[in-house]
């Protein structure tokens, strides 16, 4: 049996070599170099794969790239409080219509002064109410108006008591005009202040004022 073994495993032997001997061979017959060339580094599918085998496997070392964009923290130009109005490009004298003064807020705002300026010759402030911005708060606020007559001006102001301020968008106030006389008016935003919950000042931006054309 021992004799028998050794027999087979040199037949064996003989059978690779002589294989490998061919194949040599052939290589030098047909000019082909023998490839000594380093070992090429793993295209990105297969970095992909190995990825997904190691996360598979459990390995500790696999890092997941993900395809969301990273979060971004805005700059303090962004975080601030934007007013712009809704109102009619033009209307007939006599006619009714509403301007409404709209918010939006990237920090939260507790408190905020707003003033609406108009031609009293051209235009009389017939309603007037707060917007829904602040009823978006957990916390109640507290509204006044104040107009001067003759000035066209209407002052909008509101503070919660005690929130933590409103952050988003929304109305900050209504006005129910009456056109006077046909003509060319306009409607603006002469000032504007909104403060934090801690007391700190918030960026306000305002448009320009709104041309209005009042037909006969």
């Amino acid at each position: 049996m021992r004799v028998n073994l050794i027999v087979i495993v040199a037949v064996a032997c003989a059978i690779v070599g002589s294989v490998l001997y061919r194949q040599t061979a052939d290589d030098a017959g047909s000019g082909r170099p023998a490839d000594h060339s380093p070992t090429r580094p793993a295209s990105a599918s297969q970095s992909a794969a190995n990825v997904s085998l190691q996360a598979s496997t459990g390995s500790a070392d696999v890092s997941v790239a993900s395809d969301r964009p990273p979060l971004r923290t805005l700059t303090k130009s962004e975080r601030s409080m934007a007013l712009t109005l809704a109102a009619p490009e033009s209307v007939r004298a006599g006619e009714r219509f509403s301007v409404r003064v709209m918010a939006s807020a990237s920090v939260p705002v507790a408190r905020y002064a707003i003033t609406v300026s108009f031609d009293p010759s051209m235009l009389r402030a017939i309603n007037t109410s707060d917007g829904n911005f602040m009823e978006q708060g957990s916390a109640l606020a507290k509204f006044m108006q104040s107009t001067a007559d003759g000035t066209g001006e209407i002052v909008f102001s509101a503070e919660q008591d005690g929130g933590a301020g409103v952050e988003g968008s929304g109305s900050v106030a209504v006005v129910e005009f009456q056109a006077n006389a046909a003509g060319a008016a306009s409607i603006g935003l002469k000032a504007a202040e909104a403060f934090k919950a801690n007391g700190d000042a918030v960026r306000v931006t305002t448009e320009e004022r709104r041309p209005l054309m009042i037909a006969r």
